[in-house]
């Protein structure tokens, strides 16, 4: 697995695109990335 968490892709996106992404959404991103490691691990 990536070892990429979801507060450092919310900063890299804030930074590239900084009128799109707030610090707000880390939760959200959280949450998401959670479920979707979950799922990759029940699909190996």
């Amino acid at each position: 697995m990536p070892a990429t968490n979801a507060k450092e892709i919310v900063v890299w996106l804030m930074e590239k695109y900084p009128d799109q992404y707030k610090k707000g959404q880390i939760r959200t991103l959280q949450r998401r990335i959670a479920a979707w490691r979950k799922d990759q691990e029940s699909q190996e």
